[in-house]
């Protein structure tokens, strides 16, 4: 039997179609036509709702995340979320518990230079030369571009995370996107 000869696939392939497929091409012109939002020297703060944002420099778009529920929200069972705001300011903290995208491009300029590294994040980001560099990682992301898309469901929110990245061709996303 084909997947489409049984109705409910057919049914759930109709529902995706016009839920999801139908939507994406509009959130992707609602992304790159939103404000550019940022944190402190007279930016417009991001609004502290949830969805899909899109970091972009002079050169390219960079990376596309999302927000919404936490890992450790979603198993404790609550419905708080992880907004806009919220995760730009995480993203321009270096921390080794913030700052992950920095901090993901620190490890790979440290690794790629041939410069030593630790066996864990906490124990590089004890390292001062790692520190400093960490740190010209989140001012560099902090003079990108910082576009959002509110997105109100975890699914649509998934899928449009995947396809902005691969059709914006970001290299800095952690599933291939070319």
């Amino acid at each position: 039997m084909a997947a489409f000869d049984d109705p409910a696939i057919l049914a759930r392939h109709e529902r995706w179609q016009k839920n999801i497929n139908d939507r994406l091409p509009r959130l992707l012109d609602e992304l790159l036509a939103s404000d550019v939002f940022g944190i402190g020297d007279g930016h417009t703060e991001p609004p502290n709702t949830y969805g899909v944002y899109l970091f972009s420099s002079p050169e390219r778009h960079e990376y596309v995340g999302r927000t919404g529920l936490t890992e450790r929200t979603r198993l404790s069972g609550g419905k708080s979320y992880s907004g806009f705001a919220n995760r730009l300011k995480g993203h321009l903290t270096a921390t080794h518990t913030s700052g992950s995208w920095a901090y993901k491009r620190t490890y790979g300029s440290f690794r790629d230079a041939g410069q030593p590294l630790a066996g864990s994040r906490e124990k590089n980001c004890a390292n001062p030369e790692f520190m400093k560099a960490f740190r010209v990682e989140i001012e560099a992301i902090r003079g990108m571009e910082f576009r959002v898309v509110a997105i109100d469901t975890e699914l649509l929110s998934a899928v449009f995370e995947m396809y902005a990245a691969t059709l914006l061709d970001t290299p800095w996303n952690s599933f291939p996107t070319s």
